[in-house]
């Protein structure tokens, strides 16, 4: 067979030089199928997200909508982020909302597979009671998916973020300092913290009260890096893309 036939045969366009040429059709379905391939995890990220979901979180925030609704709008701008990122893949997700009881929002999923239009994360929406602010169960519930994950996945880079978010003091906080400090001995357990203030705290509360809240929750973080307290959203939603970036190591 000669080589023009062959050419002919290949059913791609050719120089007179033998020279093939790629049309414009066939490399955008060429970026089409590429864009469609999903890279190796490069390591394996969990992050937990533990929100506050009493009824104080109902209360109006300096956006003038409710603290819960603020919660939501940081964790969308959150998720947004990881999606967009080249180790999108290598990110898993879960969210507990925790007052009286202990709600699981969000199953461990990949972060590419929540629908940020969609999906809901003010905390508030998923708490039927809502009087008192008990930490412990969530806590306890995310101690065995972190210890699970780990497991599963103890043969690579594997890590653990539980970020845990609230408004005011915590019911049950001793009991849950106790179990946050057993899982911060654990070299890939890691915590964030974060307290979300109210605006008219100053005019409510006592110094002494407010600083005790605050060093609460700074108690919970695992160094004091690791915590936050504000009344700005935005500055919440830095201190979860900080956090998360500290602990991927990206």
């Amino acid at each position: 067979m000669s080589k023009e036939i062959e050419k002919s045969n290949s059913g791609v366009p050719s120089t007179s030089t033998g020279r093939k040429i790629v049309s414009t059709g066939m490399m955008a379905g060429l970026q089409v199928s590429l864009g469609q391939v999903e890279l190796p995890r490069m390591f394996n990220q969990l992050v937990l997200f533990v929100l506050d979901g009493s009824g104080s979180m109902s209360g109006i925030g300096i956006s003038g909508r409710s603290k819960g609704h603020e919660v939501h709008s940081c964790v969308v701008n959150v998720l947004e982020r990881l999606q967009q990122s080249k180790n999108k893949t290598s990110f898993d997700v879960g969210f507990f909302a925790y007052a009286e009881d202990s709600v699981e929002m969000f199953s461990i999923r990949s972060v590419t597979k929540y629908e940020l239009i969609k999906d809901c994360f003010n905390p508030c929406e998923f708490i039927i009671k809502y009087e008192k602010t008990e930490l412990l169960l969530s806590l306890t519930t995310a101690k065995d998916l972190a210890l699970d994950y780990l497991e599963k996945y103890k043969d690579s880079n594997t890590s653990v973020l539980i970020i845990i978010l609230g408004d005011g003091a915590i019911n049950d906080y001793d009991e849950s300092y106790q179990l946050k400090e057993e899982l911060n001995q654990h070299e890939k357990i890691s915590f964030s913290s974060i307290l979300l203030e109210t605006p008219q705290w100053e005019e409510k509360f006592s110094k002494a009260l407010i600083n005790e809240i605050r060093n609460g929750f700074k108690n919970l973080a695992s160094e004091g890096a690791d915590y936050l307290s504000t009344i700005d959203p935005d500055e919440i939603r830095k201190h979860m893309i900080k956090s998360i970036t500290k602990v991927s190591q990206l």
